[in-house]
């Protein structure tokens, strides 16, 4: 049996908000850096509301625990021995290994509900704007003074 055309997708429009949130006084180090990159990230993409401050604070604890377990890594390496109570040793994962992969698949979580990639943008109809094109005359203008 024959379908018409799929409906359009009906995309509310949220307000774009004026003011940027503010992060929470105690939010330091990496986290802070970070809150910084995503409020003007998210904001250029039009995705940035108030109500997403919970979970800005969330992801940006998250990256700084990540950068955290990335640093210990190089140090330390992505392995380590453990003694088997006079039986020898065994080599095992690091736990800061799986702690630093649990860290990202929840900021990818995040990442893709915010449009934080091209995925994700393409999902939520975000267009990215086209820079204007030069006009080629432009440059004849000025040179004329016209």
């Amino acid at each position: 049996m024959a379908r018409g055309p799929k409906p359009k997708i009906a995309r509310a429009t949220m307000p774009v908000e004026s003011e940027l949130p503010t992060p929470p006084a105690w939010l330091e180090g990496e986290a802070l850096k970070k809150w910084g990159e995503v409020v003007e990230r998210l904001k250029v993409l039009g995705t940035l509301g108030r109500a997403d401050t919970t979970a800005i604070v969330r992801y940006c604890q998250q990256w700084s625990q990540w950068v955290d377990c990335q640093a210990i890594l190089k140090i330390a390496g992505m392995t380590m021995e453990q003694d088997m109570q006079g039986q020898g040793t065994i080599t095992k994962v690091r736990p800061e290994v799986k702690i630093a992969n649990d860290l990202a698949v929840q900021m990818k979580r995040f990442e893709d509900a915010m449009g934080m990639n091209a995925g994700s943008r393409n999902g939520m109809g975000i267009v990215p704007e086209k820079p204007k094109a030069a006009n080629p005359f432009e440059a004849l203008r000025k040179k004329i003074g016209s």
